[in-house]
């Protein structure tokens, strides 16, 4: 996947989009900003000024990707393979310490577990339906 695929403002093609608003019968990950997705193509001028935070003018990213688009793009896209990988061989546990935010993650990992995970991308509430069943905590999360 290139950058243009990755993030993009043709709703159709945009991988960002598809995984929010294409895929929301799946569970939604909607609201908050753009920087969920570590980097994407701007569509209004105003920059933003946090340290936490970068752009070209083109594109956003956060910084403790990368120094430019590239690399940034580079790092948020080794880190999606990564969750796509353990969540198709079932190393559920392992995603846990995947820099990324945990409702993007686990909506990816959903997608790529052969439905082995709930739809549910917030710990908090799978933790809250895991006790309703009875189910413990720890067992919950896949210690």
């Amino acid at each position: 996947m290139r950058l243009e695929e990755y993030s993009n403002l043709d709703k159709s093609t945009s991988f960002c989009y598809w995984l929010e608003s294409k895929t929301i019968e799946l569970g939604g990950i909607g609201g908050g900003s753009a920087y969920k997705f570590g980097i994407y193509k701007r569509q209004w001028d105003k920059d933003d000024k946090r340290e936490a935070y970068s752009t070209d003018g083109e594109y956003s990213w956060v910084k403790k990707y990368g120094n430019s688009r590239e690399t940034a793009f580079e790092m948020v896209r080794e880190l999606i393979c990564r969750v796509a990988e353990y969540a198709s061989d079932g190393k559920f546990k392992k995603i846990d310490d995947i820099d990324l935010g945990d409702a993007y993650k686990w909506k990816i990992a959903f997608l790529y577990s052969n439905e082995r995970l709930l739809p549910i991308y917030k710990k908090e509430a799978l933790q809250i339906a895991a006790e309703s069943l009875g189910i413990d905590k720890e067992q919950s999360l896949g210690a």
